[in-house]
């Protein structure tokens, strides 16, 4: 990347691992700040560091489960108090289970629920304002599952496939 994102600032969901984390360090590459976002506090730290020693970047962690309408609105108040906006927002926060729907419990498909839909949901509807305000962009990562669904998890087919 030509370092196009210099000087702006992108907050990634689900940044611990996977896309996510690869996300991160692509938007740092290309020059934006980078808010890293997930449960997984350690990794999160650990990757900021990874990103701040490759890339001439400001991170930070913010812990957030985005299940959690409350942790979410942190996220995006930590964010704008810290970097005075946000330009980017890239939904990648999800979960997937490996279960028949005959063999998934009740919680496990509403956590897949709240993760992907209302996690979704809750921030986006956090962080519209402040990229309005930057005319950023959100994006919104979808898995493979969603475009070729499979007989052993349609729940997070359904659930991924989801139009914005």
């Amino acid at each position: 990347m030509d370092g196009s994102l210099t000087g702006q600032t992108a907050i990634v969901t689900g940044a611990s691992a996977g896309i996510g984390a690869e996300t991160a360090s692509q938007l740092a590459e290309a020059g934006a700040n980078v808010v890293l976002a997930a449960r997984s506090e350690g990794r999160l730290t650990e990757l900021a560091a990874d990103i701040e020693a490759a890339h001439n970047v400001e991170t930070r962690v913010v812990p957030t489960d985005v299940r959690d309408e409350t942790a979410v609105d942190q996220l995006i108040d930590d964010t704008v108090e810290t970097f005075a906006g946000i330009d980017i927002l890239v939904n990648n926060a999800g979960l997937s289970r490996g279960s028949e729907v005959a063999e998934l419990s009740t919680e496990e498909y509403e956590t897949i629920q709240e993760t992907n839909v209302d996690g979704t949901f809750y921030t986006t509807r956090a962080a519209i304002p402040h990229v309005r305000d930057s005319e950023g962009h959100l994006v919104f990562l979808g898995s493979f599952a969603g475009q070729y669904p499979r007989s052993f998890n349609p729940v997070y087919s359904c659930i991924t496939d989801h139009p914005f």
